[in-house]
């Protein structure tokens, strides 16, 4: 049995395990999730499970950067590692499809960014990590 209701945002940010959800302008939802080693971008997620597209983010700063650059910009979001939906990948500042050896044959153009560049930039903080100071001497 299927419930039809809507759910709001704050339910749905648990329910998906959303770090941060953003409402843009024109009422897209933005999602972004820890996964184990990165964290995905998922626009207009639906519970349980889906989404009308998901990117790849080495972490929530790059993330977040992407999202308010793309609403300010009215441009498709940047920065990413992988679209996923699309099964694109970026190394190195080039694109290649899911998949296949990163090579010039089966480069499909340049990104407009380096992964490596932004990353260093905005380097990985865990999720886990704890503000408190419980460290012992």
């Amino acid at each position: 049995m299927s419930v039809d209701r809507q759910i709001d945002i704050e339910e749905l940010k648990l329910l998906i395990n959303a770090e941060t959800i953003i409402e843009s302008p024109d009422g897209d939802l933005y999602a972004i999730v820890p996964l184990m080693f990165h964290v995905a971008v998922m626009i207009n997620p639906v519970f349980p499970s889906g989404y009308e597209d998901r990117y790849c983010y080495a972490n929530q700063d790059i993330a977040s950067l992407a999202i308010k650059e793309s609403l300010e910009s009215g441009q498709p979001l940047r920065y990413w590692q992988k679209h996923h939906t699309a099964n694109i990948s970026v190394q190195g500042g080039k694109l290649y499809k899911g998949g296949e050896m990163a090579c010039e044959e089966t480069c499909l153009g340049d990104a407009g960014w380096d992964e490596r560049e932004i990353q260093k930039k905005y380097p990985y903080k865990s999720f886990l990590t704890s503000t408190s100071s419980n460290t012992v001497s």
